[in-house]
């Protein structure tokens, strides 16, 4: 049985407070890190977008005005990445039978990617899908409705806890190269110049 595609939910709820800025605004070309993660998302098969935001609400709300995504305000994003998790799981738990969690920070993840997922979980027998790092799994993630009351429960550790706890479930797939998040300075400016072959923008101090 070929399952549905699922809506993709994009997590930015964040603050960036090692970062000293929102990574979200970041630019990354033309555009900004959050703008590519939601044109990645748009271009794949899923036709049902969404976008969580939190410390920067309003100014997310502006910059992805002009894009056909749902802006979904997580109000207890203090509490971490497992709070916009389960704010996004309540809300879309009666409209759908899964869902693909990606986040904001992770520009090396693209519409194949994204696709590619979409296609194990739907034609797998494994109810999970994540995505394998060098000491763990992790997001980008899909989710099966069955594990849609566990999500909801913010563990205060994202989805890791259900990853963990539901092992035997999980299909793993590896890219050519694990993908790396931006949390400093360092991280941006490193990963610009490897994508792009230039310095990275000025960065605001």
């Amino acid at each position: 049985m070929i399952k549905p595609i699922p809506p993709i939910v994009i997590l930015a709820a964040g603050n960036s407070s090692r970062l000293g800025q929102p990574k979200q605004f970041l630019k990354w070309g033309n555009t900004t890190l959050l703008e590519h993660t939601v044109n990645q998302a748009l271009h794949s098969e899923s036709t049902d977008i969404w976008v969580v935001t939190g410390a920067y609400h309003s100014e997310m709300t502006d910059l992805l005005a002009d894009y056909p995504v749902q802006i979904l305000h997580n109000s207890d994003w203090k509490n971490g990445l497992g709070s916009s998790i389960a704010t996004a799981t309540k809300e879309l738990a009666l409209l759908h039978s899964s869902i693909l969690f990606l986040l904001a920070d992770q520009p090396e993840v693209t519409t194949a990617y994204i696709n590619r997922m979409i296609t194990e979980f739907r034609t797998g027998e494994n109810n999970i899908v994540a995505t394998q790092y060098p000491n763990s799994i992790g997001i980008p993630v899909v989710f099966d409705k069955t594990y849609f009351s566990e999500l909801a429960i913010n563990s205060g550790n994202g989805a890791k806890q259900v990853l963990l706890s539901h092992a035997k479930q999980v299909s793993v797939i590896e890219p050519a190269q694990a993908f790396q998040d931006i949390d400093t300075k360092e991280d941006y400016e490193k990963l610009y110049l490897e994508y792009w072959g230039e310095s990275a923008p000025l960065f605001k101090r």
